[in-house]
């Protein structure tokens, strides 16, 4: 942040307003989830690792798909190291397939409508 702000006061205010759009984009990433306990942490931790690198913030939306293993324990405990990342996991009841469960996600990024500049599908 402080190269941040010696870079803003080096090229005046109109470097800054289009720096601060850059870092006002938020996107919503749908990931639609069945028994992947194996992998689910490894996988999210790519993804903060690869995006981190931006100047975004992002909304995971992992939808369980009536997983009946344990990855819907490992989605609720896992945290992201950075408040860049925000974790919604949405558990549905009964398996309802994989397309099925990225509507669900696309619905529920609705509620980020206004916030959010883009869904990801995965």
């Amino acid at each position: 942040m402080i190269l941040l702000k010696k870079e803003l006061r080096s090229r005046g205010k109109s470097c800054h307003n289009k720096i601060l759009d850059k870092m006002d984009k938020k996107y919503c990433i749908i990931l639609p989830c069945y028994n992947e306990e194996e992998v689910i942490e490894t996988f999210l931790k790519e993804i903060e690792l690869k995006l981190i690198k931006t100047n975004a913030s992002f909304i995971i939306i992992v939808v369980d798909d009536a997983s009946n293993d344990s990855s819907i324990h490992l989605l609720k405990s896992f945290q992201f190291s950075s408040l860049k990342f925000d974790l919604k996991v949405i558990r549905l009841n009964f398996n309802m397939g994989h397309q099925e469960a990225i509507n669900i996600g696309l619905n529920y990024s609705f509620k980020f409508k206004d916030d959010i500049q883009g869904v990801i599908v995965m």
